[in-house]
């Protein structure tokens, strides 16, 4: 969308840091009429009283959106919040069309797009069957540096995207879940593994797990399980420092729990 923005002579407003008031007052000043966004965005904006009525066009993205929020959002300022679906590996590939607004679908595959959803067996989803979403598109990615991760993803030329997802009869699709263990946070994707195996090259870690935490709208929050050679005073919050000291803000941490058996 920045793209189309820039090459159709828009004007794109980016904030450094999110700020409700600092958004709701360039929403005013510029009239800007487009809104793409993190579903949580949209649940701070249910938090004020504001004049939202330049925008003329709400998305959310990288997160499932709730229905609370969606049915809120319209009620409050009346407009309809849709939703887009894409990852990094494949940008974007579906967007929700106006006319099915109100719904909890991630859309219909954009123009170019090929999509085909696989059950477990390798057999292709019947209405209703969830299944991996596969994509095809000119714009999927042509692989990682690693190749033997890139050979895990592709089946042919189909970018095998880890998101579990179900269609009905008009073609809509509804995001499901997740079948790689990933977590989602204020919408960064977190992957545990990685987490964990910072977590054990510390001398007094035997075994670690890292899982999600439920926090509502904002996703999940990643915290660690982990088992030591020795408890001592402080070591939860060593731990902690230890992690977040190596990785990028999303991935960090939020608790360290010293326990004798992994959940």
């Amino acid at each position: 969308m920045f793209g189309i923005t820039i090459k159709s002579g828009g004007t794109v407003y980016v904030m450094r840091k999110f700020n409700v008031k600092e958004l709701i007052n360039a929403i005013q000043t510029y009239r800007i009429n487009y809104l793409s966004t993190v579903p949580m965005i949209y649940d701070s904006l249910l938090s004020e009283n504001a004049d939202l009525s330049s925008l003329e066009l709400c998305i959310s993205s990288a997160a499932p959106l709730s229905l609370n929020t969606l049915k809120s959002f319209k009620e409050k300022y009346g407009k309809d919040i849709l939703q887009a679906y894409g990852c990094t590996e494949c940008l974007g590939v579906t967007y929700q069309p106006k006319e099915y607004a109100g719904i909890l679908t991630i859309g219909k595959p954009l123009p170019s797009v090929e999509i085909k959803i696989v059950k477990d067996d390798g057999k292709e989803a019947k209405i209703g069957e969830v299944g991996e979403l596969w994509v095809k598109s000119p714009w999927v990615m042509l692989g990682y540096k690693d190749q033997s991760e890139t050979k895990k993803v592709f089946e042919g030329d189909w970018l095998k995207t880890g998101d579990l997802v179900t269609m009905d009869e008009r073609g809509l699709l509804y995001f499901r879940g997740v079948k790689k263990r990933m977590l989602k946070y204020k919408g960064y994707p977190i992957f545990p593994r990685d987490l964990e195996d910072i977590l054990k090259t510390h001398e007094m870690v035997i075994d670690a797990k890292v899982l999600g935490e439920d926090e509502g709208n904002l996703g999940q929050k990643p915290v660690a399980y982990v088992i030591v050679k020795e408890r001592r005073s402080g070591l939860e919050e060593e731990l902690l420092n230890f992690v977040n000291s190596k990785v990028a803000f999303y991935k960090k941490l939020k608790k360290v729990y010293i326990v004798d058996k992994l959940p």
